[in-house]
This record gives structure tokens, C-alpha cells and sequence, in this order.
């Protein structure tokens, strides 16, 4: 079953990407992904959730090609890295040691608390709405913020909670034991293989327990208008991101239903206006409605995106399938 709905509009802009933080990481990516050396690809790597070949080219940013999945409109990069650069870039970088400092750790917490809160909230509700209603043995898999951790933990549906391949600054905390819920939260878009990552929630998982996910995806009305000049789409950050129904393949090829799939973002008209000048000239229909300048149908827009799944921020509901 797939619904949709809204989140909390008291959120902003700036609790997403608060504008300080989220422009020296982009600096510290940007950096980091010139760096790299090698030839660039005449050949695509295929889909990571059919395997079809990859051909139609998207945008390349930083010298990285982005392409389009063929059937599902799926986007992500044509290369992969390796696994030794995506260690490097995640864990070892610059970037990742800014990351894990205390003063970023600190006030992405202060920014971004209402949003967790907001996030644990639809969590429980939907814990509620599939018959759990109690406490859950959880795992919070690949996460990188503390904040949200300790949110988390605080839940009243949250009876143990292990830490399963997180980021720095982030360690391993794993229960033994199989989990009734999984949250991967902003992790499946920097993905190498997302299948097998699937494949390995599932294995550790009881029947029937619940996978909560939020990630970008390519489908988004940003992303498809602004491509290359999206601010928030970048390599490495962003190897692998699903449309709506590429999502639904790689959940029900690997053992999950989908219980739910909504595209709740706020901001997709946001990043277009305030990116206007960046608009490639080639995106008429933007440009003029942009050019009219009225609220009433900005905001008129946004919900047509949240409600027909063309938002860039999704958020899905998955149970693992008995058997």
C-alpha cells in the first residue's frame, strides 16, 4: 500500500542544510572528489537494482557522470568508486574528521532536533498502525549523527537499540539478538551495492519486522530541473538515488513489502527559486513559473509533488515478508 502525507511545516530550509555546515562539507567533497584519478568511463556501470545497462546520461558534476536507470528513472553514478575511495572518503577524509567533530556534531543537533523529533514521531505512529505496541528491539543502521542516535534511544517503542555500521564519530554498539525494526535513515544514497545492503537487513531481521527509510531521490523535481546546479546533490554523498518504483523493486527483490512510500519533501520549489539563475535554459516551464512570482502557486506546486511521490526527499515503510 502506498500513501503519502506531510511533514511538520514548522521546519525550515536551514534545519535540513544550515548553510555554514553545509557548505564547507560540500567544499571538503568537492576536494576530496577532484582529487581522485583514473579515466573517465566510456562504459556505465549496470543497475544496481536490475542490472540493465546505463546509458542515458543525467549530468556530470565534479568529474563524475550521473545517469538515468532505464524502466524506473532511478539516478546515480555511472562508476562506482571503489571500495577503498568510499572508505577513504567516509571514514578517513577531511571531511569525514569534520564530520565527527564535536562543534558540527553539536549544532547539527541544535538544528535539527524539531526534524528527529518529527522523524521518531511518524516512526511510532506507524509502529502503532502494524500492530507493535511496545517496545522493540531496534538496530539504527550506518547513521552519523549523534543527535539523532539519542533521539532514538529516547523512544518509548525503542527497548534496545544497536548502532550497526555507523560513521565517525560514531561506534558499533550491536545487541545480540534479531531485530523487530531497522531504521536506515539517509544511508541507501551513498550505498556501493543497496541490494546486498537489503539482502543483509533482511537476514537480520524477524518475520514480519518493520524497515523505516528516508532517502533523496533521483526523481525529484529538484534534481530533474536543476541537475548539475542542485547544491544538494554531490559525489560521493550521492552514489545511488531511487525513484519511487526503482525503490519498490529493490524492496520486493529483496524479501521486503512495501507498506508504505510517500514523497513528503517541503523544499523541492524552494531550491528551484533559489536557484534561478541556475536554471539550465532548456527548462522553460520552471523558468515561467518561477517568473510569476506568486505564493499561492508555489505552495499549490509543492503539494502536487508531495502527493503524486515527485518530491526528492522519500520515506518508506517496508515489512519483511514471512518465510
Amino acid at each position: 500500500m502506498i500513501r503519502y502525507e506531510y511533514l511538520d511545516d514548522s521546519i525550515q530550509e536551514s534545519d535540513i542544510h544550515p548553510n555554514h555546515l553545509f557548505e564547507q562539507e560540500k567544499k571538503l567533497a568537492e576536494q576530496f572528489v577532484r582529487g581522485l584519478h583514473g579515466d573517465r568511463a566510456s562504459v556505465f556501470s549496470p543497475c544496481p537494482v536490475n542490472g540493465m545497462l546505463r546509458e542515458e546520461v543525467l549530468f556530470e558534476k565534479w568529474g563524475q557522470t550521473y545517469v538515468i536507470s532505464p524502466g524506473h528513472w532511478s539516478v546515480g553514478l555511472g562508476q562506482m568508486p571503489d571500495a577503498s575511495t568510499w572508505h577513504t572518503y567516509f571514514y578517513d577524509s577531511d571531511l569525514a574528521a569534520y564530520r565527527a567533530s564535536n562543534v558540527y556534531q553539536k549544532r547539527v543537533w541544535q538544528l535539527r532536533q524539531k526534524l528527529w523529533e518529527s522523524l521518531m514521531e511518524w516512526v511510532e505512529g506507524r509502529c502503532i498502525r502494524y500492530g507493535h505496541h511496545r517496545a522493540l528491539r531496534v538496530a539504527d543502521w550506518g547513521t552519523k549523527f549523534i543527535g539523532w542516535r539519542d533521539t532514538a534511544m529516547k523512544s518509548p517503542f525503542v527497548q534496545q537499540l544497536s548502532v550497526i555500521d555507523p560513521l565517525p564519530p560514531l561506534q558499533e554498539e550491536q545487541q545480540d539478538a534479531r531485530f523487530e525494526a531497522v531504521f536506515l535513515m539517509d544511508v541507501l544514497q551513498r550505498t556501493l551495492d543497496p541490494k546486498s545492503l537489503l539482502e543483509t537487513i533482511h537476514q537480520s531481521m524477524e518475520d514480519e519486522g518493520l524497515l523505516f527509510i528516508t532517502t533523496r531521490s533521483g526523481t525529484g523535481f529538484d534534481i530533474l530541473t536543476l541537475r548539475e546546479q542542485s547544491s544538494s546533490v554531490f559525489p560521493l554523498e550521492h552514489i545511488f538515488l531511487p525513484s519511487p518504483s526503482g525503490m519498490k523493486q529493490l524492496l520486493e527483490s529483496t524479501g521486503f513489502e512495501v507498506l508504505e512510500l510517500s514523497t513528503p519533501g517541503l523544499f523541492d520549489v524552494d531550491f528551484v527559486r533559489s536557484s534561478e539563475t541556475e536554471i539550465p535554459r532548456d527548462q522553460f516551464f520552471q523558468r515561467y513559473m518561477n517568473s510569476l512570482e506568486q505564493e499561492a502557486i508555489f505552495e499549490r506546486f509543492q503539494q502536487f509533488l508531495q502527493q503524486n511521490n515527485l518530491s526528492s526527499h522519500m520515506r518508506v515503510l517496508a515489512r519483511k515478508k514471512v518465510g
